[in-house]
């Protein structure tokens, strides 16, 4: 019982990885933006990078979107996202890195 109540109090302290099915959500929840029929469009997303420090849930990810959207759209959609994530997990620091969208090119940026 010392041992697991050690483990609990130590993963607090340090960085560790969000639970699998927290991660899962935000996958799924990103996934989803690429088949919504809307505008501006969202193409898709890579590196996504998540851990854990205390209570607070740190995400960063690389987002495509339409190479034509302006800077004030991409801005808009980014808050809509965070804030979206923030109502499934609270206490979330989202890191949005906007990339215009090139389909010559797979999700990590290669021709």
């Amino acid at each position: 019982a010392a041992w697991d109540l050690t483990m609990r109090a130590g993963r607090d302290l340090v960085d560790t990885n969000i639970a699998a099915d927290e991660e899962e959500w935000v996958r799924k929840y990103l996934d989803d933006l690429r088949t919504q029929d809307q505008k501006p469009r969202i193409f898709g997303y890579h590196r996504l990078r998540t851990r854990k420090s205390g209570n607070t849930r740190f995400m960063e990810f690389h987002l495509f979107v339409s190479p034509d959207m302006s800077v004030d759209e991409s801005h808009h959609i980014t808050q809509v996202i965070k804030a979206d994530i923030r109502k499934h997990l609270p206490d979330a620091d989202v890191l949005i890195h906007i990339e215009p969208y090139d389909p010559r090119r797979d999700c990590e940026g290669r021709p």
